[in-house]
């Protein structure tokens, strides 16, 4: 568990460092310039809409996927054979390959829609209208490769963000305003 907050900590790090630069580019009204996007507030919460232009999707390059149906109940992975198939932690072995369980019902999305905000909480951005996204509170139950599963976040056939996420969070909390 605290491998996966010290991971949080870094990815929330690198998020705030990577908008940062991007807020030091030449254009002073926001990360993606002038007119490219427009932020409303959410009726009865205190969440926020980004609106792109096309111009501007086109210049983040931004890339969506859908959220998915978890693979599985639950899959276990067999442990590495061979002599070396503990690996010491604190004067206790473990198995090198830890079981991994898919919670019933729950849902997958690319790691890549993942962001941290800088108290370590999830997210996720999600489309609710032509080029328009809101960010979703998520639950992580486990990350495997470039798949996190879901116990809590969106329901399954929404599109979230997969590129071009962490300048929607910096147009959205003003990074680059003057």
């Amino acid at each position: 568990m605290e491998r996966v907050a010290k991971r949080g900590l870094w990815t929330a790090a690198l998020m705030v460092v990577s908008v940062s630069l991007v807020a030091c580019s030449d254009d002073v009204a926001g990360p993606l310039g002038g007119d490219a996007a427009t932020v409303k507030e959410v009726a009865g919460s205190p969440l926020k809409a980004v609106t792109l232009t096309a111009d501007a999707a086109k210049r983040i390059d931004l890339k969506l996927s859908s959220v998915t149906e978890a693979a599985a109940l639950s899959k276990t992975e067999a442990p590495a054979s061979g002599p070396d198939t503990t690996v010491p932690i604190s004067g206790t072995e473990v198995p090198s390959s830890v079981p991994v369980t898919t919670i019933a019902g729950g849902t997958e999305i690319p790691y890549s829609a993942v962001l941290y905000d800088p108290n370590g909480h999830t997210f996720a951005y999600t489309k609710v209208g032509e080029l328009t996204f809101v960010r979703k509170a998520i639950a992580i139950a486990t990350i495997k490769g470039d798949v996190a599963s879901l116990t809590d976040g969106p329901p399954v056939g929404t599109e979230v963000v997969t590129v071009g996420a962490t300048e929607l969070y910096g147009v959205e909390i003003g990074v680059g305003d003057e």
